[in-house]
């Protein structure tokens, strides 16, 4: 029962490390919170059940087709809505409030509001230690979540645009004098985070079912996770995202569904008594 539910929390850490990552990326960056993150995880979820159930294309490859569309979408969608208002931060909460309103809107129109489920290729169980069980789909959405964090770190770490985004959102007019176009590096960032949310959406298609507003549940708890890891601080919203998993795990197990959301709403009220900046953040 015990490793049952902390698999489970794990599982759940994940997702919420992916979302919770992107959006972290983007208020690094930007100092801006995306109230619209959850539609473009509710657009990757439907994208994926389309491009897969409708088109008939393998899962992985409908995957790859959202790696390869939404950082067009989220570099679209910085130059129409932010760019102009990024400094003004009210402007911009307003702007993605109404962004998100408008897309969950239309999501019920286009998409309707029948339940959708995209089927994983991996089926059947996995028994771990400790007489856990496992459904393969978990296993396997997990794994690839960490992979592409992973990823997502070295990208951040290791390459020139990773070193252009650490600039930016150290000294933005710094970055400037030293040749960067920050514009450019803040266009790329919200286009990650953009595609994070996405893929996030398209991996969980395979576990629970979808529908427009099911970028509403994991956008607040990606809030959880950055105001707890420390805003901005990317390893902060990993260590919270699985602290927080296991919290749904245990507490939802153990207490009942709501009573592991409130316990996760305790949490945050808790470490921001006697840690304000979060688990990492700057004092």
């Amino acid at each position: 029962m015990f490793m049952q539910m902390a698999v489970t929390g794990l599982v759940l850490g994940s997702i919420y490390m992916l979302v919770a990552s992107g959006l972290t990326l983007i208020y690094g960056i930007m100092h801006q919170v995306n109230m619209a993150h959850g539609v473009f995880f509710m657009l990757g979820a439907m994208a994926t059940y389309y491009a897969t159930e409708i088109l008939g294309l393998p899962y992985f490859a409908a995957l790859l087709l959202l790696v390869l569309i939404f950082p067009f979408i989220g570099a679209a969608f910085e130059r129409a809505i932010f760019r102009n208002i990024r400094h003004i931060w009210l402007a911009g909460y307003m702007a993605t409030v109404g962004v998100w309103m408008l897309m969950e809107g239309l999501g019920w129109q286009v998409f309707g509001t029948e339940q959708k489920s995209v089927s994983f290729p991996v089926t059947g169980l996995i028994k771990l230690p400790g007489g856990a069980v496992l459904p393969a789909n978990k296993m396997w959405v997990c794994l690839i979540a960490i992979a592409i964090m992973i990823g997502v770190y070295y990208l951040v770490g290791r390459t020139a645009l990773g070193r252009q985004l650490r600039a930016v959102e150290q000294n933005p007019r710094a970055a400037q004098l030293m040749g960067i176009n920050s514009d450019r590096a803040v266009s790329k960032g919200f286009a990650l985070g953009v595609t994070l949310a996405a893929l996030a959406g398209g991996l969980v298609s395979t576990l629970y079912s979808v529908d427009p507003s099911c970028g509403s549940t994991p956008m607040l708890k990606a809030f959880i996770v950055i105001i707890l890891g420390g805003l901005g601080n990317v390893t902060g919203s990993v260590i919270a995202a699985y602290i927080l998993g296991l919290i749904d795990s245990f507490g939802g197990s153990l207490l009942g569904a709501q009573a592991g959301h409130f316990m996760g709403f305790g949490l945050v009220i808790l470490i921001l008594i006697f840690k304000p900046a979060g688990i990492m953040g700057d004092e």
